[in-house]
């Protein structure tokens, strides 16, 4: 077999594209379809003004992945975290989620994620620095969709 391999911190589009599209129609083939509907919870401090946090995510294949969630010192520990992840906790319902799921270096914030129901389902420990990196769930409903 004549294989070529090609390493590059700098990717071209087509091959980006080409193998998203490969592995999305291969777990289709497998799971069904997933559509990626994004999710975005905005924290701003009266209507209209700029976006000082929030969180950012999506929905597919009856979860929610939260990928970002980030606020602002002076709103950290004051219960903005909490209030941000409910409201998306609420979306993904409305959206028929099953469950929830996100990953995080930060011990503190691992701390609260516990706290509002989330458990640990695997740890990277000494990931970065020696911090280690939790990925956490909550199941959002019983039974399965």
């Amino acid at each position: 077999m004549d294989l070529q391999f090609e390493v590059t911190s700098q990717p071209d589009d087509e091959a980006v594209d080409r193998i998203r599209l490969g592995l999305s129609a291969f777990n289709a083939s497998q799971l069904g379809t997933a559509e990626r509907t994004p999710l975005l919870v905005v924290v701003r401090d009266r209507p209209g003004r700029a976006v000082m946090g929030g969180l950012t995510g999506y929905t597919a294949w009856h979860w929610l992945h939260v990928e970002r969630l980030w606020l602002p010192d002076g709103r950290r520990g004051r219960g903005v975290g909490a209030s941000v992840l409910a409201r998306a906790e609420v979306e993904a319902l409305r959206r028929g989620c099953m469950g929830a799921w996100l990953d995080t270096l930060n011990p503190h914030a691992s701390a609260l994620y516990q706290r509002l129901g989330y458990s640990v389902f695997g740890t990277i420990e000494n990931f970065l620095l020696g911090r280690p990196r939790w990925f956490v769930q909550k199941q959002l409903r019983n039974g399965t969709a």
